[in-house]
């Protein structure tokens, strides 16, 4: 029993979840209030990302390892990312609000640099090591650019703990842009990247762009409509965003069927989430046209916010840790 819990003690996963339930604890949220949005935000550096180490996402992995040699050092910094992250989104806003989003940022720019210098180094032929590199495949394009989405995900965590409105944006979309960024920008193209693991050709290819491409698609239709832009942009990102996110659906539901019984169900289980949540993500970008006046910002908080962070992030992340490789 002591070597149970001293091992729990000693996994970024199972101390990240102990930090994200006391926040949880601490927000009480209701699905459709912001307090929700932030449990949800917290969730991907407390249990998502650092799950993806150790096996299901080698390259992010092998980022981690050079930045943080030390396994005992990595599972305190996930740590204290993760208790700074959730208490960043329990305090008052402003000065303390930012400060404590430090370990985490510093965390995904140390990952995320190392991560930008590998992608430089399979695309560009760049760096000073004798040994020949790898080609950049499907699977390494998507594991190596999540870092990079993560930490556009914590800028933008920092620009809503300071009270900062980037091009007048509401509050509340700051707060939802963080979240794009760590779910569609890093979860996604990671489960992307594991559904296409071992595949070769545009086939490939598809699954992990479209994943990739719609993050800063939709970024781009929200800055656009902003700027003056007619809704119909923002529609049209959101919708072509949608429809890569229900091609990742149903590669990771394909690449399930590889794996054993329970693998099978967590990635039939991710896909029906990912696919229902993209299918809200449209749904919303066309409400004027459609008439779904009562689909707000809540109702998105609270499922679609639900389906993809929780959902699908979670039930994607199991399947690859049971089967990184399937």
């Amino acid at each position: 029993m002591g070597a149970l819990v001293g091992s729990a003690c000693r996994s970024p996963v199972a101390l990240g979840f102990a930090a994200w339930s006391v926040v949880v604890l601490a927000l009480r949220p209701h699905p459709y209030d912001e307090a929700w949005a932030r449990a949800v935000l917290c969730f991907a550096p407390a249990v998502l990302l650092p799950a993806w180490t150790g096996g299901p996402a080698p390259l992010l992995d092998a980022a981690l390892w050079r930045a943080v040699p030390s396994a005992s050092a990595r599972a305190a910094w996930w740590f204290a990312a993760a208790c700074g992250v959730g208490a960043s989104q329990v305090v008052a806003p402003r000065g303390l609000g930012v400060a404590l989003l430090v370990p985490w940022g510093a965390l995904v720019g140390l990952v995320a640099w190392r991560a930008a210098r590998e992608l430089a180094a399979r695309t560009l032929g760049t760096g000073h090591r004798p040994e020949p590199r790898s080609a950049l495949d499907a699977d390494a394009f998507g594991q190596l650019v999540a870092p990079l989405f993560a930490a556009v995900g914590v800028a933008w965590a920092a620009f809503d703990r300071a009270g900062v409105r980037p091009l007048d944006l509401p509050a509340e979309l700051v707060l939802l842009t963080a979240i794009h960024f760590h779910f569609a920008g890093a979860v996604l193209p990671l489960a992307a990247a594991w559904a296409e693991r071992g595949r070769r050709g545009p086939r490939a290819w598809l699954a992990v762009v479209a994943a990739a491409a719609g993050v800063p698609l939709v970024a781009a239709g929200i800055t656009a409509t902003q700027l003056g832009a007619p809704p119909i942009v923002e529609a049209l990102a959101a919708t072509l965003m949608a429809a890569g996110g229900a091609w990742v659906a149903w590669r990771v539901a394909a690449r399930g069927r590889r794996a054993d019984r329970v693998t099978r169900a967590l990635a039939t289980g991710a896909a029906l989430c990912l696919a229902a949540g993209m299918a809200l993500a449209a749904a919303y970008a066309w409400r004027a046209r459609l008439d779904l006046a009562w689909m707000g910002i809540p109702a998105m908080r609270g499922w679609h916010g639900t389906l993809n962070g929780i959902g699908f992030g979670l039930a994607a992340t199991l399947a690859a840790r049971r089967a990184p490789s399937a």
